[in-house]
């Protein structure tokens, strides 16, 4: 059996197994996926679909112990963490319910259950946050939950036929123009993204999220001037807003004002002394008009905030003069062997790793953490150097020599 066919067999038991979920056929369904999983043991989506199952079964301790394997491979797999969470709440345990759905709307914004199961938690801080979240996601068409969703699993293709396909019939729709622009950002096509978002914010000036994301291209198409601007605009329509102060602070740092970017972080960390994000930019701010120290103290504020922030742990590591103590070198290797430490982090605390085993000359072990963060980073690019190959080879076959003597006088002179 080829590769392509043996997938559709394993394509067509994960669909039928579904279709006896829905139907309420949880037994069926638990045979189906074990018969997939005996054949194929360790298949992220038979093991989460079996998960599922057995939760509906009101087999809650197997149906941990499988969700466990899948988040073991896959630390990062959105509706495997819901179910997760799912899980906790079944066996009345809300605190690790409530970090699971947690995990999981950070990882996947769209998963419209994992809110409604954090609205049910009576002990949820932020459920004010949640409920305001759930009613923009139900004021949206089906089809652009759906998109969004997609994005965040990362099945870009399959996102951008469905929104195309919506903006067909709904041409305006300022939502679907977004999301258009977020899959244009994320196939690098960066002009036509800056192009829907300039469109989508003519129709809507008041369409925040929009013109948060059009700061962002703006900035990744290095108009740093024009994304200040942007970002200017933002904060004047909220000016409490601390995702928006810190959209200023980025684009000022990236003008050059340094003192400003500083000053902006500061006042945001007085108001949430607990975010780490901003740590870590102020440190790199710090960083650039070389206050060395403070750098230093931010980035250690940082992982102090998330013990697990691998980026607090890079950014140290890429001061290049830095040497960590006893206790942040095991801090990170036991926060690397996590399987609950996201797979982002992994790969910063595999590189901060091999930085500190390279200076202190233990060569071998900073190449296998070295090789390690490589791999990662590979499995979660799923890069393919076949498709690189094939457009260079078609460059090299289009653009010869022929080509340019034919186009002597064209260009700039």
């Amino acid at each position: 059996m080829t590769e392509k066919s043996e997938n559709s067999v394993l394509d067509n038991m994960l669909y039928q197994g579904q279709l006896l979920i829905q139907r309420g056929n949880f037994s069926e369904a638990s045979a189906l996926f074990d018969k997939l999983l005996s054949d194929n043991p360790g298949h992220i989506e038979g093991l989460y679909s079996l998960a599922v199952c057995l939760r509906k079964q009101k087999k809650y301790m197997q149906a941990l112990t499988t969700i466990e394997q899948v988040l073991a491979s896959e630390a990062d797999h959105g509706r495997a963490n819901q179910e997760q969470g799912y899980i906790y709440q079944a066996l009345s345990q809300p605190a690790q319910a409530i970090a699971a759905l947690e995990k999981a709307v950070a990882l996947n914004p769209a998963l419209f259950g994992s809110w409604e199961a954090l609205i049910k938690e009576p002990s949820y801080a932020k459920r004010q946050e949640a409920q305001q979240h759930l009613a923009w996601l139900s004021s949206l068409p089906p089809e652009l939950v759906s998109v969004a969703s997609l994005i965040n699993q990362k099945k870009l293709y399959q996102a951008e036929q469905l929104c195309r396909n919506f903006l067909k019939g709904h041409p305006r729709n300022t939502e679907a123009m977004r999301l258009l622009a977020e899959l244009g950002s994320k196939f690098h096509i960066l002009d036509d993204a800056e192009f829907l978002l300039a469109s989508c914010l003519e129709f809507d000036p008041d369409f925040r999220r929009a013109r948060l994301d059009y700061v962002h291209i703006l900035q990744k198409r290095q108009k740093f001037h024009k994304a200040l601007e942007q970002a200017q605009i933002l904060l004047r329509t909220d000016p409490d807003n601390t995702d928006f102060q810190s959209c200023l602070g980025n684009a000022l740092q990236a003008t050059g004002d340094f003192e400003a970017a500083i000053g902006t972080f500061e006042n945001i960390l007085k108001i949430t002394p607990d975010n780490h994000q901003i740590q870590l930019m102020q440190g790199h701010a710090l960083k650039t008009v070389g206050r060395v120290d403070d750098a230093v103290a931010a980035y250690q504020g940082s992982y102090r905030i998330k013990p697990d922030y691998g980026d607090a742990f890079w950014s140290l590591a890429n001061l290049k003069t830095y040497r960590f103590s006893l206790e942040e070198r095991q801090q990170m290797r036991d926060r690397e062997a996590n399987p609950s430490t996201s797979i982002d982090d992994k790969i910063h605390l595999c590189f901060a790793l091999g930085k500190d085993l390279e200076d202190s000359e233990e060569f071998e072990e900073a190449f296998s953490y070295y090789s390690r963060g490589n791999a990662l980073r590979n499995d979660q690019d799923r890069f393919d150097r076949r498709s690189v190959d094939a457009g260079l080879d078609a460059q090299k076959e289009k653009f010869d020599a022929a080509f340019f003597k034919s186009r002597a006088g064209a260009g700039c002179p």
